[in-house]
């Protein structure tokens, strides 16, 4: 990968980073209070769903670079609203920027470096790894200094104002160091129709991109569980001073999946990506409700630490296989499916938390859909087929 290349995805995920990092207190500063705000995190959810599939066929048919120009244009839009937000309505807008930068960065500048790579003899487990391993770091960093830049003030204007300056740094590396070929033009209506015609035939003769977006959602529901109640195990379990440290914990977590993604070529030369990409899904579920009981801080950090080694592996070794499953004219297209479905997993696991915490609270979703998640990977696993037990580019 190039370093202008390495850079902006550098400078994209250390943005994502330094927001992420205390965004629900940023919503609490900035128009949200306790009640409202899921509501407004709702918004930014269904902003990015709506939009995922759309972005990808449009980045599949008028130029990745663009997409990821606009991801850009939108997400510097949303901090930059953020910084005046002071009413529901002004906030609400800025999730849904939000929203909009996160889907069209879904998939745009990933599908064109994957293509480029694949056209010059790269190697995919490669070229996935580096990806992940740079917005890992980029991760990592960023949520340490959005710690450190959250602590400095109440409103977050500083933070917010250096969020929209990275990203309108990227928008114009982007613009001057990411080349493109020039593509054919034809009416646009044709060139959608033909998009959602060649997607929906790839999903139809392809079992493994079937399989690869089923078990998707199972894993999406599963690691949302984590994400949403990891703080508050954390708490319960930790000393009473050690509140200051979720910061920490969560860039070694950044940490953990660069390591995971650094280390699955290795493991993918030994085992093969296929059997590797179910190992990690076999052992996701049981070692997220490990952490659901865990009462130990220290044991907790450690189980926390290797939920995500599991998920860098993963999430290489899935890439590795989607991206070898599919046409470099619908690269975008199949990005934006395969994020979606981990979205619906995201809402799968919401639903399922208003149904079960209210009887049997948080332990009640640590298990229960981890447990189920387990089960449905297992009858998917018996199910598949055995010409799915190889990667694409093994088959005659």
């Amino acid at each position: 990968m190039k370093t202008s290349h390495r850079l902006i995805f550098f400078l994209n995920a250390f943005s994502t980073g330094l927001v992420a990092a205390v965004l629900s207190l940023i919503y609490l500063a900035h128009g949200a209070d306790i009640q409202t705000l899921s509501i407004f995190i709702s918004i930014f959810a269904v902003s990015t769903i709506l939009l995922e599939l759309p972005s990808g066929i449009l980045a599949d048919l008028f130029g990745r670079k663009k997409m990821f120009l606009l991801a850009a244009l939108c997400s510097a839009a949303s901090n930059f609203l953020l910084i005046f937000a002071h009413t529901p309505w002004l906030l609400g807008i800025s999730c849904i920027f939000r929203g909009a930068g996160t889907a069209f960065a879904s998939g745009s500048l990933e599908s064109l470096e994957v293509e480029q790579s694949v056209q010059s003899g790269g190697n995919l487990s490669a070229i996935n790894s580096a990806i992940a391993v740079t917005e890992g770091m980029g991760l990592a960093l960023g949520a340490v200094c959005g710690g450190i830049l959250g602590n400095a003030e109440d409103a977050y204007v500083l933070l917010l104002g250096t969020a929209a300056g990275i990203e309108c740094a990227v928008f114009v590396l982007t613009a001057f160091f990411i080349q493109t070929t020039a593509r054919r033009p034809q009416k646009a209506s044709r060139k959608v129709k033909e998009q959602l015609s060649a997607l929906v035939r790839g999903l139809k003769e392809s079992k493994i991109l079937r399989l690869i977006f089923s078990a998707s959602i199972l894993t999406g529901s599963v690691q949302a569980v984590t994400e949403v109640y990891w703080q508050q195990n954390f708490i319960a379990c930790a000393p009473s001073n050690f509140r200051w440290s979720i910061g920490i914990l969560c860039a070694l977590g950044y940490a953990a999946v660069i390591l995971g993604s650094k280390t699955e070529p290795r493991l993918a030369d030994r085992m093969g990506d296929f059997p590797l990409y179910w190992l990690t899904k076999f052992a996701l579920p049981p070692v997220v409700a490990a952490l659901g009981l865990c009462q130990d801080w220290q044991l907790f950090v450690c189980i926390y630490v290797l939920i995500d080694i599991v998920l860098g592996i993963g999430d290489v070794s899935e890439r590795t296989l989607l991206h070898a499953a599919v046409e470099d004219a619908c690269r975008a297209s199949m990005l934006s499916v395969y994020s979606l479905a981990l979205r619906i997993g995201v809402v799968i696991s919401s639903v399922s938390a208003a149904v079960i915490v209210p009887k049997w609270g948080a332990i009640g979703i640590w298990l229960i859909v981890p447990l189920s998640a387990l089960a449905l990977l297992t009858a998917l696993f018996l199910t598949a087929g055995r010409e799915t037990l190889k990667p694409p580019c093994e088959k005659n």
